[in-house]
Order: C-alpha cells, then structure tokens, then sequence
C-alpha cells in the first residue's frame, strides 16, 4: 500500500484492504502467542495447538526467533506424541496432493541423523520389498547422515525426482514402487529452512519426515535415530490413523542392524 493511491479512484478499496491484512496479521501473532508461552513454561501443547502452530510455520507466519524459541522449547523438554502429530497433520494438509491408492502400500523410511554415515539402506529395502509384492510408495530426501540419502541414490540411477503426481502413481500401480522427493510435495519446509540452518542442531524437523509421506500409506517400516524415539513414534502413527507400523532403532542407527540387538515398537490396528 502506498500512501497516494489513498488519492485514486480505488483508494478506499485499498485502504480497506490493508487495514483488514494487518487485521488479520494481528489476530494470527495474537492466537499463537499463548501457544508460545506454553512452549517457554514447558508445558506439553495439545495436538490442536500443535497444528496451528505449524501450520503457521509453513505458511510463513512465525518470525525467525519464535520460531527458534518454539524448537529450542520442545526439544530440550523432550516432544509429545500429539505435538508431533499435530505437526505431521498441519505438515500434510499445506502439502501437494497426490492420488491415494485405493490398495494397500507402504513406505519404508528412517529419520537419518544417526551419524554412522550408513548406505542408504531404506531405499535397496524398498526394491527388495516391491520386488516381492508389496507395493512401496518411498517418500524421502537428500542425505543427512548417510554416504546417500533417498534422492541422491536414485538420481545417480538416472531416476527423474521432479516427476508429477500421477506419473508416480502410475510406476506405483504398474511397477510396484515409486519415489516421492519431499521438497517437492512440502515446498512450505523453505520457511523453517533458516532457523534449522542457525539452530545446528535435531530438532521435531528431524522426526517429521518419515509422517509426512504425501500418499498417505496405512502401512509404514520406520528407522529412528534414537532408542528414545521408538515408542513416541509408534505412538505418533497410532494417532495419524496406520493400519500397521513398526518402529525401529539398532545399535545407535535408524536401521534394523546385524551387530546389535534391534528394538522394535509394532503398531497393529491401532494397538
């Protein structure tokens, strides 16, 4: 808005509208803000007010510092499953559709952030798995703590990741598998991206990627990078409505290893 077109002959409509965006700018700082107090007291939020909040963060409405603050809060009080669900929930409503088979599929995924600079196993898991009947719709990115992630891996077979929807659906209905590259299906991600950058350190951002697969599977194998993970992500997936999950972490990886005993949370017909 700039103070002469005050002066023409639209100037009241665009006086009406800047004053209803601050308005409306206003009353969104006003609603998180009690969020946020609850966060700095570390109190748990509901999976409520979770999903607005993060529904905020991806639409770009949180300030860089109270953005900080809020991630900086819940990691050091450690996160809630509902506070983790209602991020996934926000996460993939503001996310781009994609046409939900109507079989079962699963996606297999780990969180990464394990630091055993692994191959990327998940991926070789997910052929292996379609190759034997189950349909696998692979959600994933570029590598955290991997030689590869997901995406560098079959890029370097060739695989095009910026594929449409319905093209990767169709590989999923014809071929049994399928990739979905995440910055492409969450393009909201770009607005946390800084303070992640700054902050240098795991926050709820690091869990959120195996929740937020755009195809919705009722049928998950999910890596974590900590024991204490486990049962909160099993946990989590209960509340996001899967059939049937398991949740994994071996010797300090996000995998089903052989050097170490693997603890596993199975989740079955939301039990």
């Amino acid at each position: 808005f700039h103070p002469e077109s005050i002066l023409t002959t639209q100037g009241a409509r665009l006086l009406e509208q800047t004053l209803a965006w601050a308005q409306q700018k206003l009353e969104q700082t006003n609603t998180l803000q009690p969020i946020l107090e609850k966060l700095y007291q570390a109190q748990t939020l509901s999976q409520q007010e979770s999903h607005q909040l993060f529904s905020a963060v991806v639409r770009g409405e949180l300030k860089p510092e109270q953005l900080a603050a809020a991630l900086v809060s819940m990691k050091i009080r450690g996160e809630h499953p509902n506070e983790i669900a209602g991020a996934a929930t926000a996460l993939l409503e503001n996310a781009a559709p994609f046409p939900r088979p109507d079989y079962l599929f699963a996606d297999i995924v780990g969180t990464g952030g394990d630091g055993s600079n692994s191959i990327n196993i998940s991926t070789a898991s997910a052929f292996v798995a379609a190759a034997c009947g189950l349909k696998v719709a692979k959600h994933g990115n570029r590598c955290v703590s991997s030689k590869s992630g997901s995406s560098d891996l079959l890029a370097a077979f060739g695989i095009n990741l910026d594929m449409n929807a319905d093209k990767s659906r169709q590989a999923l209905d014809e071929l049994g598998v399928c990739f979905l590259f995440a910055p492409k299906y969450h393009t909201g991600f770009r607005h946390a991206m800084p303070v992640r950058q700054q902050l240098k350190t795991r926050t709820l951002f690091n869990v959120l990627g195996p929740l937020i697969n755009p195809a919705h599977p009722p049928l998950a194998l999910i890596g974590v990078y900590s024991p204490e993970l486990v049962l909160p992500i099993a946990e989590t997936l209960r509340v996001l409505g899967y059939q049937r999950a398991a949740v994994v972490h071996s010797g300090g990886m996000d995998e089903v290893s052989l050097h170490a005993p693997t603890i596993v949370a199975e989740l079955h017909d939301g039990e």
